[in-house]
Order: structure tokens, then sequence, then C-alpha cells
């Protein structure tokens, strides 16, 4: 095997916190020639540099197991402490700690309940399985390497490496073309035993030079979820990990590509989680989510130059009965009410979706005021119109307003994180 060198940078735990900026990961792989499979896994994790720097990582996430939405944060200090904290809306939050010391659970507002050490142990091993710390001893004797062949993953056919890292025991399936994990397959516990979980990875992005993937489809004996990443923070601080309030997360663009069966088109789906400061009566979801379809592709603008997408609809799921009027021209509207950024408040009318629980970017007061592009173009940029490139920045925080039917107001915010993707597929960056 080759040597896989780890540099550690001088001030990793001087760093503030900042949460990781994130963009799409290519699929090619940066070794050539004769390179083992886990070289190519361990170099498929991103930035050297970074890699060896990393004591502490903290991953917010969006689980959904059908009808049931969990909110987390886990946050692992390698090798040896574990944070865990969970949200979902009606219940709250719950805490789970474990270190060498002992491991406890406490329900928000609640005492602490002494866990036993058998399960402190078990929790303690999901930290020693994390990619990045199995990355960062794969060469110093402390994970143990078995190539135990290949299986069949889809329609790659994987390479299955199976490690042990001080006891932590975990199945990796690799491509072996460019290192990507596949999947994985490890022990973990449960309230009625160790189980195998088994997960399959995609939609891999690049956060400050690691590699994470922003997908997880989790199986656990008969029990499937869908795990998909807010956003990473890269050695956040110990003191940030005590118990919330709610989990505080700064949310990242997740991309879908979709499929209309019916007009035979392909277009993005882009979603942006936010989260309630005011937060309706019956909500059924946790956070507020902020979803647009675009259509990606050159699309010429007379003399004015061209955009590299087009904008086809797009909607802020709220999750409470929205309260709404009806116009002169007898169509039905939401009242909304909006800052960006420190700007002054602004009040428009927008479309409703029929069950009440969304508002549409969309003019159903005024025939002529086009599609509702100009309604994200301003929450964007703050002008309802296309933006030049490389002119004005963007709008970094948005927060919204709707009456709730036979309520109160519901206040949402989104902290906007750089948004040119999806500014660029929806066509409102113009070119010249």
């Amino acid at each position: 095997m080759a040597a896989i060198y780890l540099v550690p940078s001088i001030d990793a735990r001087a760093q503030d916190r900042h949460p990781a900026v994130c963009h799409a990961a290519p699929t090619v792989s940066t070794l050539t020639g004769n390179t083992s499979v886990i070289e190519r896994a361990v170099a498929h994790l991103g930035d050297p540099h970074v890699l060896a720097s990393l004591h502490s990582v903290r991953y917010e996430t969006a689980i959904t197991a059908g009808a049931i939405k969990v909110n987390s944060s886990v946050t692992r200090t390698f090798p040896d402490h574990m944070i865990l904290v969970t949200r979902s809306v009606g219940i709250p939050d719950a805490r789970l700690d474990a270190s060498p010391d002992g491991a406890y659970s406490q329900i928000s507002g609640g005492p602490k309940t002494q866990l036993p050490d058998t399960l402190r142990d078990d929790l303690l091993k999901t930290v020693r399985r994390d990619r990045f710390y199995i990355g960062q001893n794969i060469t110093n004797g402390k994970a143990k390497l078995t190539d135990a062949g290949s299986e069949k993953i889809g329609d790659t056919n994987a390479a299955v490496l199976r490690l042990d890292i001080e006891g932590a025991k975990i199945v990796w399936y690799v491509d072996p073309l460019d290192g990507r994990l596949l999947r994985t397959i490890a022990q973990v516990p449960t309230p009625t035993g160790m189980i195998d979980q088994i997960v399959d990875l995609s939609d891999w992005r690049i956060c400050d030079g690691l590699t994470i993937p922003f997908q997880h489809a989790v199986i656990q004996g008969t029990k499937i979820s869908q795990e998909t990443v807010i956003s990473i923070e890269l050695n956040p601080k110990s003191e940030e990990t005590t118990m919330p309030g709610a989990i505080q997360t700064s949310a990242l663009w997740q991309r879908e590509p979709k499929t209309d069966p019916l007009r035979d088109t392909n277009f993005l789906q882009f979603s942006l989680i936010g989260k309630f400061l005011t937060q309706p009566r019956n909500a059924s979801n946790g956070n507020p989510t902020l979803i647009v379809h675009c259509k990606p592709g050159k699309d010429k603008k007379s003399n004015h130059g061209y955009t590299n997408g087009k904008f086809r609809d797009g909607y802020i799921f709220v999750g409470g009965v929205t309260d709404s009027s009806v116009s002169d021209n007898g169509n039905s509207f939401v009242t909304v009410q909006f800052r960006l950024d420190d700007g002054k408040l602004q009040s428009e009318s927008w479309g409703r979706s029929n069950d009440f629980s969304s508002i549409f970017f969309s003019h159903p007061t005024c025939f002529l005021c086009g599609g509702g592009y100009d309604i994200f173009a301003n929450l964007l940029y703050g002008h309802a119109m296309y933006h030049k490139e490389n002119t004005t920045p963007q709008v970094r925080k948005m927060v919204i307003g709707v009456s709730e039917y036979l309520g109160g107001e519901i206040v949402m915010q989104f902290d906007m994180p750089d948004s040119t993707e999806v500014a660029e597929a929806c066509g409102i960056i113009l070119h010249k």
C-alpha cells in the first residue's frame, strides 16, 4: 500500500464555529495508477490536511420514517464522546450523551437518567465507526482491514471491506473506481437490543474540503427511514453542545432530480429547511420548507443576454392552515409579509395550496404579473427581476409572516446559504 499522508493543521483546535460551505462532489477519482481500494476510499474522504485536523464533527439531519419526522443533531468528538439531540413536533427535545465517564439520557427540562455501561460502550463504537475517524487511523494500526471480496450494489461491483477499529466493527461497500462509499453495515443499539443497520449513501458533496453523503437510506430490520443532512460543522466548540431549547441549524439547499411522467419532462427540485419563530398551532412538520422546481439549460433572453435555466414554480410549505381571502377576480390569495436581511417590511398577495398548508410564488390577484419568477428573484437578491451576474450580494436572511386560520400569526425564518447553484438553475442570474 502506498503511503497516505495526513498533515495536521497547527491551529485546528482554535477554529471559530462555522457551518461548512458545500458544493457538489466530482465523481472522478483523483488517484491514478496502482492504488488499492482502501487508498481510493480514504482519498475520497477529501483534503488530507482537513481530515488530519478534524477532531470533532456535527451533523444536523432531518429523518423521515413513514409519517414520523424528526430533526437530529449528533456531535462526534474523536475517539470517545457522542452527543445526540432529537426534536419532533409536540415532543420535548431529548438528549443522549456518552463518554468514558458514563452515558445518560435526558428529556428537556427533566432529570438525567444514567444508562448501562454496556449501552455506553455500544454508543461510543458509533464514534469510532465515523468515516473520518477510520480514515485518520487506517495506516497507524488502530484500524484492522480485511478484504471480503465483492458484491453487487445496484450496477456497481462493489469491493467489500471489513473494518475493526478498536473493537468497533463495520463493513464498507466501496466503488473500486472512485472510492465512493456506497453502503455500510454495522450493528447498532436499539431499545430491543443490537441490530444490523444497513445504510445506502448518495448525493455526495464537498464541505470545507471533506466529502459528505447528504442522503442516507437506512434499514434496521423491518424499519426503513430516510435521513437527509441539513448542515455539517467541522470542529464545533464543545460549549455549544449543551441542551438547546430547539435544534438550531444552518441549512443547505437540497437538490433532487424529478420527473413528470404525465408531461414527460425532467427538472430539478431545490428545497431549503427553515425554522419557526412562531409555530402553527397544529403543525404537521417540524420545520417550514421552501421548495422550487427549475429546469436547467441555456435560455437566451433576446438582446439582454441569457440565463442557465428556467423557473417553473415554487412555494413554502408552512404546515399549518393559512388564512386566505378572495380577490375581486374571484381568486383566493394569502397576504404574506416578509423582511429580507435588515430591509423594510414588504407585503404581497401570494397563492395557496388546495389544503391551505403552503403559500405559492404566484400572483392570483394580477393576471399580468407573471408566474412567480419575480417573487423568487426578490427573495434571493432583493429585487423582482433578473440578477446581473457579479453585482449585488444575495439575501442572507428571510423572515416571513402569514396569518393562521382561526389563529394568530405564523412567523418563519430562512437563513439563506450560498444560492448560486439554485439561482443559475432557476434562471435568476442574467449573463451577458
